[in-house]
């Protein structure tokens, strides 16, 4: 999985699905600004994250894990 998986889509899929959308402008301005709200703060520890699960799956030696948030 990539940072996409597991942060960006579920981010701007909650926040632009808060309440459904009236029309495609609607949706449109909804997925602009779910983007807008993402702060560095938010993708340093998605990249922190990021970089702790391919560590552990290098100690891992390549074997079959599950990792559980």
């Amino acid at each position: 999985l990539t940072p996409l998986d597991f942060f960006l889509w579920e981010h701007i899929k909650t926040v632009v699905y808060s309440t459904k959308p009236r029309d495609m402008n609607d949706l449109r301005e909804r997925i602009e600004n779910a983007c807008r709200q993402i702060t560095r703060e938010q993708l340093s520890n998605v990249m922190q994250e990021t970089e702790q699960r391919l560590y552990f799956c290098m100690e891992q030696n390549g074997d079959h894990i599950e990792h559980l948030i």
